[in-house]
């Protein structure tokens, strides 16, 4: 789910994302794309906040998630 903010949006993401390298590769995505934010593990999942646009972000993070699909 996404909710756009003030600065930005934030994202949860459930499912399998704990213990599988999830939350250090959504990191490494949006330092490549040159974003700023933060992205942390909690008891329901992996919560992105970006505070740039995020649509190339999203358009990456899904194609990549496609292929991780079990």
């Amino acid at each position: 789910m996404a909710k756009n903010t003030s600065c930005g949006v934030q994202l949860r993401i459930r499912g399998k994302v704990q213990g599988v390298g999830f939350r250090p590769f959504v990191w490494q995505l949006a330092q490549q794309l040159n974003l700023h934010g933060d992205v942390c593990n909690d008891g329901d999942g992996v919560e992105v906040r970006l505070l740039e646009d995020p649509e190339t972000f999203l358009v990456q993070l899904y194609q990549h998630c496609r292929r991780w699909r079990v």
